[in-house]
């Protein structure tokens, strides 16, 4: 995914009349994946979302405030993400990660 497509979904452009995004994925699917223990693929994306936005916007993630964090944990945080918030995108909760870890605003 595009860092220009990533910055459009992150400012709501995506929501304007007439847009589609395709290959985006629900927390229903984040779930199902991962209950199934079959979430590889979704992982790399969250990774990659994550990565996407550190790169994009220049404030630091992985090792925000000098502390590390893991792969496993960002899963985690994740599954109680998209348990809460089930008919939400995946890449809004690793959104909402990433300003919580890196305490980035707009």
């Amino acid at each position: 995914m595009s860092m220009l497509l990533i910055a459009t979904i992150m400012t709501g452009a995506a929501n304007a009349q007439g847009i589609t995004v395709e290959g985006i994925l629900d927390c229903g699917q984040w779930v199902r994946a991962r209950t199934e223990k079959n979430s590889t693929a979704i992982g790399h994306y969250v990774i990659g979302v994550i990565n996407g936005l550190a790169i994009g916007k220049g404030v630091e993630f992985w090792r925000a405030g000098g502390i590390n964090i893991s792969t496993e944990a960002i899963y985690l945080w994740m599954d109680g993400y998209c348990r809460q918030h089930p008919l939400n995108q995946v890449f809004e909760g690793a959104f909402a990660l990433y300003k919580e870890r890196s305490g980035w605003r707009p």
